[in-house]
């Protein structure tokens, strides 16, 4: 097992760390900014094996995190609390998308909400693929730019000042497991 500060797992390069087994020296705080999500989004699609404690309380709801590998403790009585919720929570998969030729499918089975399949093609495609791998919309197109919007609204992005975040991870391992398939 590696363990690691945050800071040295995010430049790691986390396709060599697929499988491997990586424990945290320090909490992560997900409510600040994106870049301790856009972390736990990458640990979770390369399926890092990712210990972790959760530091202070998110503001987002538990169920929009929850597809996300879990924090295994919290640093304070509500952090643990929020913790546990997320644990009991969670599913490997249950809000993912698969690319294909010209197109994407996420599937988004996280609790608290009807479950939704989304196909998206073409040029909407490959504007949802350019905001997974870019984290300022400054990095993006116009037309790209235009769509951060509507995948906010359908809750396939947060966005913190400029910066965003596609919150489904990308399924890079097979099998997927049967209920989220």
């Amino acid at each position: 097992m590696y363990e690691l500060p945050p800071d040295q797992l995010r430049g790691a390069g986390l396709a060599g760390l697929t499988f491997t087994r990586v424990r945290l020296t320090e909490p992560l705080r997900p409510g600040d900014g994106l870049e301790d999500l856009r972390l736990l989004v990458a640990a979770t699609s390369h399926v890092v094996r990712l210990t972790w404690t959760l530091d202070g309380q998110p503001d987002l709801p538990v169920d929009r995190l929850c597809h996300l590998i879990p924090p295994v403790s919290g640093t304070g009585s509500a952090a643990r609390a929020y913790a546990k919720e997320w644990s009991s929570l969670h599913r490997y998969g249950c809000f993912h998308y698969r690319q294909g030729p010209g197109f994407v499918i996420v599937k988004d089975l996280r609790p608290g909400a009807d479950a939704r399949r989304m196909r998206i093609e073409d040029e909407d495609a490959s504007g949802f693929l350019r905001m997974a791998v870019t984290s300022h919309a400054g990095e993006l197109d116009p037309a790209t730019r235009d769509m951060l919007a509507d995948a906010e609204t359908f809750g396939l992005v947060l966005r913190a000042g400029d910066s965003h975040l596609v919150l489904p991870h990308r399924i890079r391992h097979f099998p997927i497991p049967a209920w989220a398939a």
